[in-house]
């Protein structure tokens, strides 16, 4: 009598909703080169856009790839002269070209100047256009409107009171329109984003006077920079806010860090407020090391997904790009890493027209823009690491089954 032993494998992770990498992508060279933001194109590509210190003609360049639907590079341009330029944000236009903003020492009137640069559908240059005083400025968001102006969003210390938010209005050439700054001395500005009805909102992060524990806030402007309402998010716990979407619900969501109850390390945050900005809830998620988390969106389905890096699961002492996916009150799915030795991040992700999602962020072990495409809610994580385990009860079925054979084994030699 021949017998065939395998192993039968249950796990405590839903794996069956876990993502499946459809394709991964490295860009780069000698140096170093990080992924801040991703696009999805009107063609069906992708728009990268971030800093090299590998190309082009200064310390830190914007780096911005066009993608085809399946991540090959249909053309790549950098953008600077010898100091430091990174972006922030891109969008593509009505005229099918792209705006990317971000920040310019090169150029800059003081320490950091507000840089937009404004290229053709083939990457080509049409303008670029510098705005600052004697301090710093940088830019972090931009929109288009419907005649065809941008609106700007950043912070500047050189004008209004210290740190302050500051809104331009932008015509189509790059001419200024309107200009204000608003908002208390906030410590950083980190995000923005358009809302449902006219206006913005944006998030950020100061310093709580007297320790170095943070508050987050949010603020809605207006489509003319007016202040509509503030709200500060202060109590015993530290929160940095580093990225704000609309939920399907009108709410808003908030992704950043937020310390630890148990072992004071940084661990993701995820708050939920409604539309008033009213906090709703907060979730601290991630493992037993320090965890950051940089950007979020809500999937069709109404759950959320955050990307960041991780030094807990099995990560330490560098770090691997985490994924978790929460329902619509923020209670945990599943999480995964990717990676590789010698650390990774990731600092944007988008739900593409198919319903997947995409990540952007950098690979320390290359120093290279790091892509990941993903497809299905099934697991197939090639080389990279998964968050799955045998469980106990894994372990009490397989000895179960090798008993019940061996039983059946004696009995027949009997």
């Amino acid at each position: 009598m021949m017998l065939l032993f395998g192993t039968i494998s249950f796990s405590t992770v839903n794996s069956a909703d876990q993502p499946k990498v459809e394709w991964k992508k490295t860009f780069g060279g000698d140096d170093k080169e990080s992924a801040y933001q991703i696009i999805q194109t009107d063609d069906g590509g992708y728009l990268v856009i971030g800093d090299t210190e590998s190309y082009g003609a200064g310390k830190e360049d914007f780096w911005i790839l066009k993608l085809s639907a399946k991540g090959s590079v249909e053309w790549n341009k950098t953008f600077g002269e010898e100091g430091y330029e990174v972006p922030n944000y891109a969008i593509q236009t009505t005229d099918g070209g792209y705006a990317v903003v971000g920040h310019t020492t090169s150029y800059s009137n003081g320490l950091k100047d507000g840089w937009i640069v404004k290229i053709d559908s083939d990457g080509d240059l049409e303008w670029d256009r510098h705005y600052g005083g004697s301090n710093n400025e940088v830019f972090h968001f931009i929109d288009q409107t419907k005649n065809g102006d941008y609106i700007v969003l950043g912070y500047t210390s050189s004008f209004g009171n210290q740190d302050n938010m500051w809104y331009l209005k932008l015509y189509k050439n790059g001419e200024i329109d309107q200009n204000k700054t608003f908002g208390r001395e906030f410590g950083g500005f980190n995000d923005a984003t358009k809302t449902k009805g006219d206006g913005y909102i944006l998030t950020g992060w100061y310093e709580k006077e007297g320790d170095d524990t943070y508050n987050s806030y949010l603020i809605k402007i207006d489509t003319s920079g007016e202040v509509e309402w503030t709200k500060i998010y202060s109590d015993s716990s530290d929160y940095l806010a580093t990225s704000v979407i609309q939920t399907s619900n009108n709410g808003y969501a908030i992704a950043g860090r937020v310390k630890s109850s148990e072992n004071d390390e940084d661990n993701f945050m995820l708050m939920k407020t409604d539309e008033s900005g009213k906090k709703k809830w907060t979730r601290s998620l991630g493992g037993d090391k320090t965890d950051k988390a940089w950007d979020l969106t809500q999937t069709d389905d109404g759950d959320y997904v955050i990307v960041g890096m991780t030094y807990s699961f099995d990560a330490d002492p560098y770090t691997d790009l985490l994924l978790i996916k929460t329902d619509s009150s923020g209670q945990e799915i599943w999480n995964q890493t990717f990676g590789g030795e010698k650390g990774d991040c990731g600092y944007s992700i988008i739900e593409t027209d198919d319903g997947n999602l995409m990540t952007a962020g950098r690979t320390r072990y290359h120093s290279d823009y790091y892509i990941l495409k993903f497809k299905d809610d099934s697991i197939d994580n090639e080389d990279d690491d998964q968050n799955t385990s045998d469980t106990p009860f894994t372990t009490s079925i397989m000895f179960f089954i090798i008993t019940i054979f061996i039983s059946i084994i004696m009995m027949k030699r009997k």
